[in-house]
């Protein structure tokens, strides 16, 4: 019984450990959020604040939180709410795929960054936001922003 009880303590500790120590949480007023914290980033639904030495990328639909990523200033991944960071790696390589070959590949797109045109998303889980431009289905422009400090760090053409 002692046993059961001690590991069900530690569970509860690791659970209560990785939480969002920041305070941001998936259903928060964006309004809110903007009011309260320093916005490092802004393009689109996405948004990055600074909240106190770590950086909180949420994803909105201009009213609340749909999904959140927490990361420390040396880019490791704290907390996620709401999606799957990926790997990206080099984007040139998705020059001239299908935006279902991306779909397939990276998996379930993170947002819509564009306003009329579809501009599939995804946040990395190094702190960066990628955005894949496409005409008839391929993708001819690749921009990759910082989160942490809103610097568009690479553009590929096609």
């Amino acid at each position: 019984m002692k046993k059961a009880i001690t590991a069900a303590a530690l569970v509860v500790l690791t659970l209560f450990g990785c939480s969002a120590s920041n305070g941001i949480e998936i259903g928060d007023s964006f309004f809110d959020t903007k009011e309260r914290y320093e916005r490092v980033f802004s393009r689109g639904t996405v948004s990055t604040f600074q909240t106190g030495d770590t950086y909180t990328a949420v994803i909105t639909d201009y009213v609340t939180l749909q999904k959140t990523v927490e990361f420390s200033q040396d880019r490791r991944c704290l907390d996620v709410q709401g999606l799957t960071p990926v790997a990206i790696g080099d984007i040139r390589r998705y020059l001239g795929k299908s935006v279902g070959e991306l779909v397939s590949e990276l998996g379930e797109v993170h947002d819509d960054a564009g306003s009329g045109l579809y501009i599939p998303a995804y946040i990395t889980e190094d702190g960066y936001v990628v955005t894949f431009s496409s005409l008839d289905d391929t993708i001819f422009c690749i921009n990759k922003y910082d989160l942490l400090s809103g610097d568009n760090v690479d553009r590929v053409v096609l």
